[in-house]
């Protein structure tokens, strides 16, 4: 759901001016304090703020938790007319995501917003990353593929002769840097879309005339360069250690739960 004020925005970062943006913090700041600490605000479900967007979502798996999202989105209302905060309802949607084998079914009700009925979409994008209602995120997948293509097709164009140095730098600011975007939240489990991913990065090797027809792991070592794949791999675990250690925010990264060595090996005899 978007918070967008139709009026024109101030001039500063990210359309803001410093008070502003001061502002904002401040109402964002309220708003976590008045629900969180009274408990009296959106019940089971759960809401992220950033910038002038927010979420709300809900595990749904009966009508109590459809109607408790209701009321979340409610109580939502009463808030941003509290604190005069102006909602541009017609750009907010309803997403659901689910397994594959309840797409069928109708698992998603109509929410209202201040007696406007909300619109359910298949798909959507926020903070650069193209949702869909199974999560596969194939649709991103294709776009980051498209944009990689057009970059890689960029220098090509306009470097006649790349040596390795200088390939190393382009593919890495124009290319590369394309397909890893966000690349934690949407790392593809399906073979067909791995193998996507890592075609450009086969393609963009071949553009040094010394190495285009050695073997791709060959032109990998020659340059220095990790597949896509490994990469995504290490990200990954990096996330991992940054939640563990606590360097993120712990009101919005998930948590893990830890079994001893000894339990396990318990359990197994």
């Amino acid at each position: 759901m978007t918070l967008s004020d139709p009026k024109p925005q101030f001039q500063g970062r990210a359309g803001f001016s410093a008070l502003a943006e001061l502002l904002v913090a401040t109402v964002h700041a309220r708003y976590r304090r008045t629900h969180a600490s009274t408990g009296d605000g959106i019940g089971l479900t759960i809401l992220y703020l950033f910038a002038d967007d927010a979420k709300i979502y809900c595990h749904v798996k009966d009508s109590n938790d459809k109607d408790s999202l209701q009321t979340g989105i409610e109580n939502f209302v009463k808030w941003t007319d509290t604190w005069q905060v102006k909602l541009n309802i017609p750009k907010c949607k309803i997403i659901s995501c689910n397994h594959r084998r309840y797409s069928a079914n109708d698992i998603s009700i109509n929410y209202v917003m201040n007696h406007m009925s909300l619109g359910n979409v298949q798909e959507i994008k926020d903070l650069g990353v193209s949702y869909d209602s199974l999560l596969l995120f194939d649709k991103h997948v294709s776009e980051k593929v498209k944009k990689a293509y057009m970059m890689l097709g960029l220098i090509k164009r306009n470097f006649i002769h790349v040596s390795q140095d200088c390939f190393v730098i382009l593919y890495k600011a124009l290319v590369r840097s394309h397909l890893e975007y966000a690349n934690s939240v949407w790392n593809p489990r399906r073979k067909i879309d791995i193998d996507k991913l890592e075609r450009v990065q086969r393609r963009a090797t071949k553009l040094i005339p010394e190495l285009a027809k050695r073997p791709y792991s060959v032109r990998l070592k020659h340059l220095n360069l990790p597949t896509l794949k490994y990469r995504r791999y290490r990200g990954d675990m990096i996330e991992v250690f940054k939640i563990i250690k606590g360097i993120y925010d712990s009101s919005c990264a998930p948590t893990f739960s830890f079994v001893s060595l000894s339990d396990e090996l318990n359990c197994e005899n």
